[in-house]
């Protein structure tokens, strides 16, 4: 029996129409559910990654063994116990706190996050690092500086789900005759909130990043008509990972794996 767990980073369950929202959002997905078992009700240990991807691979509580959100040596990973009894294992994906730095590496004979020589404070630390300690944290040119820095970053941490599934394929063309354990991890519904357009104006993509930043402290600066912006741009960003996940479909019908 072969066993595939996707997982979506930043994904409402309100957005899904097989979860009754309005729109057609998520067909694959829905075809998925309607062939298999749906849970209309389901509850995350947190709120961030680090809990619930710490809960979801080891099935312990996030204040478990000294309320580490990482992997420690004291839990065992689902790859471990699918490993040991036998199965080929393996990992794809590109969230850096899911790196072998906070160890969920363990247990996987693959593990591809799109980061293996780049740390992960490298990426999202030491640069803002050295902004705050250059010129401060507080004062006008911090406000100004630190939003072209999000823009700078805004999308390049994360691999987009086209590449992911090319990964994908390829491991199971490789790998899909043998029993095995294969995770896959998409970014793609995670903020930053851009258009999918890959031609966006550097100064489009600023004044996004820079609105969307203050919002989170002050959400009632946004007027309606971004409001409903934003709510097309993230739809489309699910809509765009359910497309990728039905163009793996067909790759595990022709195999034959997604019935074994």
């Amino acid at each position: 029996m072969n066993l595939i767990l996707i997982t979506i980073d930043c994904l409402r369950a309100d957005r899904l129409s097989c979860l009754g929202y309005s729109k057609q959002t998520t067909p694959n997905l829905d075809r998925l559910a309607s062939a298999g078992v749906l849970f209309p009700q389901a509850i995350s240990v947190g709120a961030t990654t680090p809990p619930s991807f710490v809960s979801l691979f080891t099935s312990t509580y996030p204040l478990m063994y000294g309320a580490k959100l990482y992997i420690t040596d004291s839990r065992t990973t689902v790859a471990q116990v699918l490993k040991e009894h036998g199965y080929h294992t393996a990992g794809i994906h590109s969230n850096p706190w899911l790196s072998p730095y906070f160890g969920y590496h363990r247990g996987f004979d693959t593990f591809d996050d799109s980061y293996q020589k780049r740390h992960h404070q490298s990426l999202l630390s030491k640069p803002r690092q050295l902004l705050k300690r250059v010129i401060g944290a507080e004062g006008r040119l911090y406000e100004f500086l630190f939003p072209i820095y999000l823009t700078l970053m805004a999308g390049a941490y994360y691999t987009t789900a086209e590449v992911i599934n090319r990964k994908v394929i390829s491991w199971l063309q490789a790998n899909g005759r043998e029993n095995f354990f294969l995770w896959v991890h998409y970014m793609d519904a995670h903020e930053p909130y851009l258009p999918l357009s890959r031609f966006i104006s550097p100064l489009k993509k600023y004044n996004i990043v820079n609105v969307d930043r203050k919002a989170l402290s002050s959400p009632g600066i946004l007027s309606p008509k971004v409001v409903s912006e934003r709510i097309n741009t993230y739809d489309s960003k699910v809509s765009y990972v359910d497309a990728m996940i039905g163009s793996l479909l067909p790759t595990l019908e022709r195999s034959s794996i997604s019935d074994s």
